[in-house]
């Protein structure tokens, strides 16, 4: 597996695109809105380190509204037919 990119909340997206900007990140692309998970969408790179998803609530019925700002989870890439619920089971029991 490969990691795809780190996802971080946010209440103000704009504040925390411009933060990253600063530390050498560019936005990739727009930023999207998920009208399922009502939330704002946000991708930023670099050279240097994981892509970081930026996600900011857009109402209460939010997937996140009630979560804390920072950190919240990691992504990993599949490779098509890899069977990552078998990789997870066989790790557990390791």
């Amino acid at each position: 597996m490969k990691l795809h990119h780190i996802g971080v909340l946010t209440r103000n997206m704009c504040k925390t695109i411009n933060m990253y900007k600063k530390m050498g990140y560019v936005l990739n692309g727009d930023i999207k809105t998920d009208d399922i998970q009502n939330n704002q969408v946000a991708f930023l790179s670099c050279d240097f380190s994981p892509q970081i998803e930026i996600v900011e609530p857009i109402n209460e019925n939010s997937s996140i509204y009630n979560f804390a700002e920072g950190y919240h989870h990691i992504c990993y890439e599949a490779e098509q037919g890899e069977d990552i619920i078998q990789m997870f089971k066989l790790m557990r029991i390791c």
